[in-house]
């Protein structure tokens, strides 16, 4: 039997820990997860070529299985007002540039189209361990956001007024892919106002390997199909719970169903069965009876099928803690 990393057992504890806390503190909000004919409508979404897919209806009706206190029509409603403010800062002849210029001021300058109160990162809560903080409403709300908030609305309101972006994957992260009018991609970091950013820099402050990038589960482009099965993921925060473990498996293998390199679907195939493995045993024995090695062994083989996917792709136990 394979021996994996003694640091990436205690990482994945201490993940596993955290879920669990997160979970309970979501609980303790007594939030409740109608997931059932929801999910299988987003199924059939998933089914749809990417032209039809709707990534806004998708995000709310995702946020809403977490908050059921979450409005999708008067959230689509704000969104296409924001637009609207958006549009009146142009020209009819404006360029992607001029676009691209409006959307950053609109959204991380502050004035009168914004009401004199920008949006911001989230500096109370940088890595967005409460799930709610992760939510588009919330974010619109309080103007605080994060690394999965500020891409997904930076998206939305781009893909309105007619920009060429899509979110890209970094370790734990997401950002923006922006195409301008010859075919060019630029990084956008969100979480930075907005600006530029290079790919040696991204390389720097979120490392990865040559493989990763190569095999694409990092810095791609990704398709709608794909965006939409990273804002499906956020369910499997919500479902953090070891109660609701299958429930996280079928969630990730949807995902994982059009998305094979879907990175953060994997990992949480993988570390579902590292948190089940420390439910099951843990310390409970100091050896492992001789009827319990057969579960042992089926739910260990089943972590290492896993984190021999991610290490094959070029994933790192250390990307974990960026």
């Amino acid at each position: 039997m394979r021996s994996y990393p003694s640091i990436f057992r205690l990482s994945l504890l201490i993940a596993s820990i955290l879920s669990i806390l997160a979970y309970r503190a979501v609980l303790s909000q007594e939030l409740v997860f109608p997931i059932g004919s929801a999910l299988r409508t987003i199924e059939e979404t998933l089914k749809k070529p990417d032209e039809e897919i709707d990534l806004v209806w998708l995000k709310l009706t995702v946020d809403k299985m977490v908050d059921p206190s979450v409005d999708i029509q008067a959230t689509q409603e704000h969104l296409d007002k924001m637009a609207r403010d958006l549009r009146a800062m142009l020209l009819s002849s404006s360029s992607d540039e001029d676009k691209l210029k409006a959307l950053k001021a609109y959204l991380y300058e502050p004035g009168k189209w914004n009401d004199f109160n920008s949006f911001q990162y989230n500096l109370s809560n940088p890595l967005g361990t409460n799930v709610k903080d992760k939510l588009l409403t919330n974010y619109l709300r309080t103007r605080k956001g994060n690394c999965v908030s500020m891409p997904i609305l930076f998206l939305f309101l781009g893909e309105k007024i007619g920009l060429n972006i899509t979110l890209a994957r970094a370790p734990n992260h997401l950002f923006i892919k922006y195409r301008d009018s010859s075919g060019a991609y630029y990084n956008i970091e969100t979480t930075s106002g907005g600006n530029f950013a290079r790919d040696v820099w991204m390389h720097q402050k979120m490392p990865m390997t040559d493989r990763a990038v190569a095999s694409g589960i990092y810095m791609r482009p990704l398709t709608k199909k794909e965006m939409a099965t990273d804002i499906l993921l956020l369910l499997n925060e919500a479902y953090s719970d070891i109660r609701f473990i299958e429930k996280r498996r079928q969630i990730a293998r949807l995902s994982l169903k059009h998305d094979p390199k879907n990175i953060a679907a994997i990992l949480h195939m993988m570390t579902s069965y590292q948190q089940e493995l420390n439910y099951e045993f843990g310390n409970k024995y100091p050896n492992i009876p001789a009827k319990e090695k057969e579960r042992y062994s089926e739910l260990y083989n089943a972590f290492g099928y896993w984190y021999q996917k991610a290490e094959d792709l070029g994933w790192k136990p250390s990307d974990l803690g960026n």
